[in-house]
């Protein structure tokens, strides 16, 4: 079945702002990658929360498992992923990112403005 086909699927179950990781839990209950794509998106989980699998704070730690809400999208470039993973820039509030999967479809390159960090990992 073609990616748009099961996107389509996944949406209309639910399902269609999940990311999955092949050999994780995600896969395996049928929410299917997107092929492509260097490193691990983010990922839209609720509508109102972005999930990040890694983040780096610039001039800083590494953070991984982190979960945000988003004040404001700056911009959306589109196009081939400038950086290998997200960064986060304290000084202006601004997170960029690589790709992004929210709502069925990916979204490259992508300038945020952090609200809240809900949680992170380490």
């Amino acid at each position: 079945m073609r990616l748009k086909t099961w996107l389509n699927v996944l949406a209309a179950l639910g399902l269609g702002l999940v990311m999955a990781i092949p050999g994780t839990a995600e896969n395996a209950a049928g929410v299917w990658p997107v092929a492509g794509l260097s490193g691990v998106p983010s990922r839209i989980i609720d509508g109102a929360h972005l999930n990040i699998p890694f983040v780096t704070v610039l001039g800083g730690a590494a953070y991984t498992h982190v979960v945000v809400t988003v004040r404001s999208i700056v911009g959306v470039a589109g196009g081939l992923q400038t950086l290998a993973e997200d960064q986060y820039n304290p000084a202006t509030g601004q997170l960029t990112i690589p790709a992004v999967f929210a709502y069925g479809k990916v979204y490259t390159n992508v300038v945020v403005t952090v609200g809240t960090v809900v949680s992170f990992g380490s």
